[in-house]
């Protein structure tokens, strides 16, 4: 009896997390549905900036951060 309620409790778990997880999707999907092309053009460019900033440490991370505060 025991070993069955564990199984149900991991069960559970595993039934609440694959929930999370899908509500997290379908989410995300509806928010891909809901943007233009040019939100989601302006988008990449903002990620794409904060990828060559890196760390936060190079010569030019002053200038890039300007231009992410000029969109």
């Amino acid at each position: 009896m025991e070993g069955l309620q564990r199984q149900s409790e991991k069960l559970r778990e595993k039934l609440r997390s694959v929930t999370v997880d899908l509500i997290d999707r379908r989410a995300w999907a509806f928010q891909a549905l809901r943007t233009s092309p040019q939100q989601r053009q302006a988008l990449i460019g903002w990620l794409d900036t904060i990828r060559r900033i890196g760390k936060g440490t190079g010569i030019r991370v002053p200038l890039l951060r300007r231009k992410l505060r000029a969109r």
